[in-house]
């Protein structure tokens, strides 16, 4: 436990969870510029609401 009783967690834990973060930011990005720019603000207030 680390300060005020919180979990403390190391490189290895954390690193799974970036990879995650970074691969589905991947595959998000580029639909959501394309829904910018088509001016389909649905599917952008959509995909940016995630």
């Amino acid at each position: 436990m680390g300060p005020a009783g919180l979990t403390v967690r190391t490189h290895g834990e954390a690193d799974p969870a970036r990879q995650a973060l970074a691969n589905h930011s991947r595959v998000l990005l580029p639909r959501i510029t394309e829904a910018y720019e088509a001016q389909d603000v649905d599917l952008f207030r959509e995909l940016t609401a995630e």
